[in-house]
């Protein structure tokens, strides 16, 4: 009983790493989308106007974002293959017994 319990909580971790997996590919895909929709932009601009300067910052802050979803992704993969965390080391027995 008690390792189906420990094993329905690994399986509901294991369900929730995957949605929160499935939402940071999203939201990866859509933050490439715009940082190449800016880089596009900004080769159409020139190389010394206000705006450029602006699309810039705004391209760092969207590849900083980038590369931190990106980080996170992997460690949620990672932990989506690792061994589960809680392993039973004794049958538990009630107090009362």
């Amino acid at each position: 009983m008690v390792r189906k319990r420990k094993q329905s909580v690994i399986q509901a971790e294991i369900v929730r790493l995957r949605a929160s997996l499935d939402v940071k590919r999203q939201q990866h895909d859509s933050l490439e989308r715009q940082v190449e929709k800016l880089r596009e932009e900004c080769a159409k601009f020139g190389s010394s106007t206000v705006d450029i300067e602006m699309l810039r910052e705004n391209l760092k802050q969207l590849e900083s974002i980038y590369s931190e979803l990106n980080h996170e992704w992997e460690k949620v993969k990672v932990e989506l293959r690792a061994a589960p965390r809680i392993t039973l080391l004794e049958r538990a027995e009630a107090p009362w017994d």
